[in-house]
C-alpha cells in the first residue's frame, strides 16, 4: 500500500514517505542494501559449483578421445603435429600466398574461394582441427555453471543500474512505505536543547595563532546549530527517512527527511522546504512573510527564548 499525500505546491503532485527495509547499523549513513546479501549468497554457491566441476570437461574429453581413438593434441604430440603442419606445404605448388587480395578471390570458383578463406584463417594445427577434437583447458569448469554465473552477474549489474535510472525501482527494492498519519515523532526530536540558546548568544571571538596573528572564530547561530543536529541525528527504525516526490512534470526524486523543531517532518525540493501538516494531511511549502512592514525589523532582535518560538507557530 502506498500512502501518498498531496502538496500545496502546484509543481508537486504527491509525496510518499519511505523507510529502509534493512538497516544493520542506524548510526551509519551509508548502508549495504539487502539485495547485495542475496547475490553474495548466490555467488558463494555458484563459486562452489564451478570449483566442483573444474576439470570435468577435460576429463570427459580424454574419455571421448580414448573411445573414438584420435590423438589428444597436447605435449609432444601437439609439437610434432605442429611441425608436420608447418612443413606440409613446402613442396606444394598450389600453396596460397601469405597475403591474398580481392582480385585473387575473384579469379577462383566459389568452392575454391571458400576453401582458400578457410585455409588463410588456419594459423596452426589447432585451427585445422574439427571442433570436437580441440582440447579444452585442463582446469576449466563446465559450461552450465559458468553460464548461470554470468546470468546472475548480469542481473546483479542491471538491478544496480536500474536503481540509478528509476527512483520507483530503488524504493521498491530498498524501502517500504510509511503512513504519515499513523507515525508518532518523539518529543525530544522536536525540541531545542537549552545549551543551544547559550552557545548561540554573543559575538564572534578571536584567538591567537602561534602568537603572531589572530584568527576570528564566528559562533554558529541557533538555526545553524539546530540544522546541524537534525542532520547528524540517528533516526529510529520506525520513522521514515526519505520522501519520494512526484512532480506534475518530470521524473520523481528521492529526498532525505529532516526532523526540525517547530516544523516537524520536512524535506527540501528545488531549494524550497516543505513541512507536513498533520491536521490537513498535506505537505505545505514554507513561504516567507511579505506583509510585514520593513520598519518593524529595525527594532526587532529575533526570538530570544523557546516560549516566543512556540507562540509564533
Amino acid at each position: 500500500m502506498v500512502y501518498a499525500k498531496e502538496c500545496s505546491s502546484k509543481r508537486i503532485e504527491n509525496v510518499t514517505l519511505y523507510k529502509p527495509n534493512f538497516i544493520p547499523n542506524p548510526n551509519k549513513k551509508s548502508q549495504i542494501k539487502a539485495f547485495h546479501f542475496v547475490f553474495m549468497l548466490i555467488y558463494v554457491y555458484m563459486g562452489y559449483w564451478c570449483l566442483s566441476t573444474a576439470g570435468e570437461p577435460y576429463r570427459k574429453f580424454l574419455l571421448k578421445a580414448d573411445r573414438e581413438g584420435f590423438q589428444v593434441m597436447e605435449g609432444t604430440t601437439k609439437m610434432r603435429a605442429q611441425l608436420e603442419y608447418a612443413l606440409s606445404d613446402i613442396n606444394n605448388p598450389e600453396r596460397l600466398p601469405d597475403k591474398m587480395g580481392w582480385f585473387d578471390f575473384l579469379s577462383m570458383d566459389i568452392e575454391e574461394a571458400a576453401e582458400a578463406k578457410k585455409r588463410t584463417k588456419e594459423q596452426n594445427v589447432i585451427d585445422s582441427l574439427p571442433k570436437h577434437m580441440k582440447v579444452p583447458k585442463r582446469y576449466i569448469p563446465e559450461f552450465i555453471p559458468m553460464l548461470i554465473s554470468g546470468i546472475f552477474a548480469t542481473l546483479h549489474a542491471l538491478i544496480v543500474l536500474m536503481q540509478h535510472w528509476s527512483v520507483k525501482v530503488n524504493v521498491g527494492l530498498n524501502y517500504k512505505p510509511v503512513n504519515a498519519d499513523s507515525m508518532e515523532i518523539p518529543e525530544e526530536m522536536l525540541e531545542i536543547p537549552d545549551e543551544f540558546d547559550e552557545s548561540s548568544k554573543g559575538k564572534s571571538s578571536s584567538r591567537s595563532n602561534n602568537g603572531n596573528s589572530t584568527v576570528s572564530v564566528k559562533k554558529k547561530t541557533l538555526g545553524e546549530l539546530v540544522y546541524q543536529q537534525a542532520e547528524n541525528r540517528a533516526i529510529p527504525s520506525n520513522l521514515p527517512t526519505h520522501a519520494m516526490v512526484e512532480p506534475t512534470k518530470g521524473k520523481p526524486i528521492l529526498a532525505s527527511l529532516l526532523y526540525l523543531p517547530t516544523l516537524g517532518l520536512t524535506f527540501t525540493y528545488h531549494r524550497r522546504r516543505y513541512a507536513y501538516n498533520a491536521k490537513t494531511s498535506t505537505w505545505v511549502k514554507i513561504r516567507c512573510q511579505t506583509s510585514m512592514p520593513t520598519t518593524f525589523f529595525k527594532t526587532w532582535n529575533g526570538f530570544m527564548n523557546m516560549d516566543q518560538i512556540t507562540a509564533s507557530q
